[in-house]
């Protein structure tokens, strides 16, 4: 579990400075309320493949495709929804 913390925080850091770099290439200024939508939207993604990368741990594989399917789907439609109203116009 160590190790998949350790990812996921690492990601997480690397997901923020890729999204400034993303952003500052295009010449785009996010505001703080963009920065805290992408914030939760980056919490809720991580989140999830923490829950499913645990279900998968202790063997519980119906659990894991349940995570997956909301956690994911979720995570999907607002990463295309984001995208589409601030990257992408």
């Amino acid at each position: 579990m160590t190790f998949m913390w350790s990812l996921l925080s690492a990601l997480f850091v690397l997901a923020l400075w890729g999204m400034q770099t993303i952003l500052s290439r295009r010449g785009i200024a996010f505001t703080i309320g963009q920065w805290a939508s992408y914030l939760v939207w980056l919490l809720w993604t991580w989140f999830g493949i923490a829950l499913v990368w645990t279900f998968v741990d202790e063997g519980k594989p119906r659990a894991a495709g349940v995570g997956v399917l909301i956690f994911g789907g979720v995570s999907a439609i607002a990463a295309v929804v984001l995208a589409s109203l601030w990257i992408f116009p």
